[in-house]
């Protein structure tokens, strides 16, 4: 058996509080493929805190737009990839 780690779900307004955005800031990234999608959990939006904590360090770490793009498209397809 896999050691496997709790994962933190964050709300939307966690969410907004640990990146520093607004809702509309958030949304906005969201469309231009800059924080990965939320995972849906009825009709709430989610996001883990890893994928949170990831942006915020390429954030801090200066990384370009299209660089962030590209750390988003990995989170979104690891969780395709997780196995339950």
């Amino acid at each position: 058996m896999q050691n496997q780690q709790a994962i933190v779900l964050l709300t939307t307004k966690a969410t907004c509080s640990r990146s520093g955005l607004s809702r509309t800031g958030l949304y906005r990234k969201l469309n231009e493929g800059r924080f990965p999608q939320p995972a849906k959990i009825g009709n709430l939006n989610y996001w883990g805190e890893h994928e949170v904590n990831e942006i915020n360090r390429a954030v801090l770490a200066g990384k370009t737009d299209e660089e962030i793009k590209k750390i988003v498209r990995k989170i979104e397809a690891a969780r395709v990839a997780v196995e339950v």
